[in-house]
């Protein structure tokens, strides 16, 4: 069979002209593994970054509840941060409701007396201030909080 009955062969058949040639796969593959390889170092630092920005929102949800629940309830809510071990704790009328741990690497202060968070039986913060996470590249985040009503904003470093 000469090499021009061999191209008409395999262009008239479907079956014989299908699939991809060697060369093609290994060329694919070769893409995909240099893409692999240049993402992989980024995802875990994404990762760390979204836990991060998980902590502050849970951190600021918890702000909300402090001050819903002082307010309906009649009672005093408090968010005591403990800085040294990296975590906060959300305590409603003297019971601890709530402890959340921060990510690994992230750390938490505030310019609060005692690290305490203090939301009155009318649902205002005894004192504004602001509250302050530091993430594992040393970006730092914080969350104000106004004394007049007592919201707060969130300011991603």
């Amino acid at each position: 069979m000469c090499i021009v009955q061999h191209m008409r062969l395999h262009q008239t058949n479907p079956l014989l002209s299908a699939g991809y040639s060697f060369l093609e796969l290994t060329f694919v593959l070769s893409l995909l593994s240099l893409f692999f390889v240049i993402t992989l170092p980024v995802i875990p630092m994404a990762i760390e970054q979204q836990k991060t920005k998980n902590f502050i929102e849970e951190l600021a949800g918890d702000l909300h509840v402090a001050s819903n629940e002082a307010r309906t309830r009649q009672v005093e809510a408090i968010i005591d941060l403990f800085p040294t071990y990296s975590f906060y704790l959300l305590r409603i009328n003297g019971k601890q409701v709530k402890k959340v741990d921060a990510p690994k690497g992230v750390t938490l202060n505030s310019n609060y007396t005692n690290q305490r968070v203090v939301f009155y039986t009318d649902g205002q913060v005894a004192q504004a201030g602001t509250i302050k996470i530091t993430d594992q590249r040393g970006k730092i985040h914080s969350i104000v909080i106004q004394l007049s009503s007592g919201r707060f904003w969130i300011k991603f470093g």
